[in-house]
């Protein structure tokens, strides 16, 4: 936090400043959440969207309709409602 002190103090008129929740003991062991090797869990993957000069209507349509595109093509692939094993389709 570069100059805490000094935005506390411009925007609340306080001298002492407390992070809460306060940083864990190391940069992989924080409050919120704990860094595991690879090997003890799976990680995560993290992706962003840019869409500069467009609506978010569109946005949002357009990033729901790809993850929702591909799980239908996977459940057709697997044979669809012929196969007993798959989730039926809503009504």
């Amino acid at each position: 936090m570069r100059r805490a002190s000094d935005q506390i103090r411009a925007l609340f008129g306080r001298r002492g400043v407390e992070v809460f929740p306060p940083p864990g003991p190391n940069r992989l062991d924080s409050f919120f959440a704990q860094t595991l090797p690879l090997d003890r869990q799976p990680g995560r993957l993290y992706i962003a969207v840019s869409a500069q000069g467009h609506s978010l209507k569109k946005l949002l349509l357009r990033s729901y309709l790809a993850p929702l595109g591909a799980a239908q093509k996977a459940w057709l692939d697997e044979g669809g409602a012929k196969d007993p094993n798959n989730a039926p389709t809503p009504t």
